[in-house]
C-alpha cells in the first residue's frame, strides 16, 4: 500500500506499508525509498531503502535482493554484481552487525540479510553504475537519526519525530551538503539551523517557516554554516 511518492529532478521518493508480505501481520511493517538522481551532481544513480519492521513477539525478519550474476562479497557489508556491462552495489548500514549472505535461487541469485528480534531499522544504499566503476561510492551513517552521508549528499529519515525533537549531525565533508529529509509532517514549515558541533556539523529542525514539507513529508535544501536555500520545489507529491 502506497501511502506517500514525490518526485522532482533531485530525487524519487516512495513510502509504504508491506505487512501483508508477513504470514503473521505486524505491528509496523513501513519501507521508504530515496532515488537521488543524476540532477543532484552524482555520476550514478544512489537508491536508498529504510525499512522499519515492529512485531509483538521474536520473528525472523530478512531483506532480500535478487541478482541474475554470482554477487562478489557474500558475508561482508558490501557485495558487488555484474550484468553484462552494468554493476550494482549494494552496501547494509543498518543493522550494524548485519551481513550479505548470498545463494543460489534458480536462475539467480538471492542476497539476504537477517535480523531477529522484535524491532528493526535497517538502512541499505545501492549504486547502479557500469563495470569500469570499480568502487561504490563512499557512505557513512549520520549521528542521532536514521541516515547516512554520501559525496556531500545527505539523505535522513525522521521516523515521525516530533517537530522539537529534529536533530542530526555528521563529519563535515564539504562547504556546501544537500540534505533530503524525510518523515516529517507534510505541508508544514520548519525553522532549519545548521550548525558546527565540533568537527562536525549539527542540523536541527524545530517550528517554523524558513522551509515548508511537502505533501509527502520531505524537504530538500542545500546547507552550509552560511545558511540553508530549498531545492526542489514544485514536486509532485502525494
Amino acid at each position: 500500500d502506497v501511502l506517500a511518492h514525490d518526485t522532482n529532478d533531485l530525487y524519487t521518493y516512495a513510502k509504504f506499508a508491506f505487512g501483508r508480505s508477513y504470514k503473521t501481520k505486524p505491528e509496523l511493517a513501513q519501507r521508504e525509498i530515496v532515488v537521488l538522481d543524476q540532477g543532484t551532481g552524482l555520476e550514478d544513480p544512489v537508491v536508498v531503502v529504510a525499512d522499519r519492521v515492529r512485531t509483538v513477539a521474536e520473528t525472523a525478519k530478512s531483506f532480500l535482493m535478487h541478482t541474475r550474476a554470482k554477487p562478489i562479497g557474500g558475508g561482508t557489508t558490501t557485495i558487488t554484481a555484474d550484468d553484462g556491462k552494468g554493476r550494482l552495489f549494494a552496501r547494509i548500514l543498518l543493522p550494524d552487525v548485519a551481513t550479505w549472505s548470498g545463494e543460489k535461487n534458480g536462475d539467480a541469485y538471492r542476497n539476504r540479510v537477517e535480523s531477529t528480534g522484535t524491532d528493526l531499522e535497517s538502512l541499505t544504499v545501492l549504486q547502479a553504475s557500469t563495470t569500469k566503476t570499480e568502487k561504490m561510492l563512499e557512505t557513512e551513517l549520520v549521528t542521532g537519526l536514521r541516515g547516512l552521508l554520501a559525496a556531500e549528499r545527505c539523505v535522513v529519515f525522521a521516523d515521525d519525530a516530533s517537530p522539537g525533537k529534529i536533530s542530526f549531525s555528521h563529519p563535515k565533508r564539504s562547504e556546501r551538503t544537500l540534505y533530503v529529509i524525510c518523515g516529517l509532517s507534510p505541508d508544514k514549515g520548519y525553522q532549519v539551523k545548521v550548525q558546527r558541533r565540533g568537527s562536525g556539523i549539527a542540523v536541527t529542525l524545530g517550528p517554523g517557516s524558513d522551509l515548508m514539507a511537502s505533501r509527502a513529508g520531505i524537504i530538500a535544501f542545500h546547507g552550509s554554516l552560511r545558511g540553508v536555500k530549498e531545492v526542489g520545489s514544485g514536486t509532485k507529491s502525494k
